[in-house]
């Protein structure tokens, strides 16, 4: 099992075990170090360089409003000797095994840059919630397998996530039946539905079945296209760098479609 070294109190943390490995191959496959800085939202690195490198970031309100909603973020500057990984002080789990797979998790969008994969190009507003979702929707699979490759635990971290989602749809099934969510907020539904549906199995959460149901029942476009992007990417090797862009490309124009028809 891995172990995540953490100082409560400091903002940079340790990483040991098989993250730990993993970080060092990411470093050396991109050249830049990978730093995990643990924040509160409106807080910034107290070292240099990281502090200047976060206050480009951290001061534009869209990214603020990311950060705000996220447990973890993962940035890498386009050159530098540094790639990071940002985590919610306030979201973030405090469950170590939980907070390994979080951890992980990040870890694996850094490698997969690092591999050399193709990546939406982000944009602000919701063009950027687009390109992040179709970018996750692939990127999600692939660095599941890598995780399991490594040995590295993640599932019982994943399931702890779904948890709240679950008890929250389960409060307001009574209310309506068929609410109406931002675009933003519809892209980050079908994601969540590919990864309960692609990333863990019946027997890795008991309720992994009745959660499908009940947000097939409040949100029933949302299964649609989640189970159609299910079934399509799950007979894809999204491993081979081209197979993945080809489904970048698609996916893209898939969600968007999907986005642009919903009232």
């Amino acid at each position: 099992m891995n172990i995540v070294a953490i100082l409560l109190l400091a903002q940079i943390l340790s990483l040991t075990g098989l993250l730990a490995n993993w970080a060092a191959e990411i470093s050396q496959q991109s050249g830049a170090k990978v730093v995990v800085i643990q924040l509160e939202p409106g807080e910034l690195p107290q070292q240099e360089p990281h502090r200047t490198f976060a206050r480009q970031h951290f001061e534009s309100p869209s990214f603020q409003q990311l950060f705000l909603s996220a447990q973890a973020l993962s940035l890498n500057p386009p050159s530098g000797k540094y790639q990071y990984i940002f985590v919610n002080r306030l979201l973030a789990p405090k469950d170590p095994e939980a907070f390994t797979g979080l951890l992980a998790h990040e870890l694996g969008h850094l490698w997969i840059k690092a591999q050399g994969y193709a990546a939406p190009k982000y944009l602000a507003g919701e063009a950027g919630c687009l390109s992040v979702t179709t970018g996750d929707a692939l990127q999600h699979i692939v660095m599941r397998d890598e995780m399991d490759r490594r040995g590295i635990i993640w599932r019982p971290g994943l399931v702890r996530q779904f948890i709240p989602a679950l008890e929250k749809m389960a409060q307001d099934d009574q209310a309506d039946q068929h609410p109406r969510v931002p675009r933003c907020q519809r892209l980050a539904q079908v994601l969540l539905w590919l990864d309960v549906e692609l990333g863990i199995s019946d027997k890795d959460w008991d309720q992994r079945i009745p959660f499908l149901n009940l947000m097939e029942k409040r949100f029933p476009e949302i299964a649609v296209k989640g189970k159609q992007l299910a079934e399509e990417l799950s007979k894809l090797d999204l491993r081979d760098k081209q197979v993945h862009r080809q489904e970048l490309v698609r996916v893209f124009e898939s969600l968007k479609k999907f986005v642009l028809s919903q009232p």
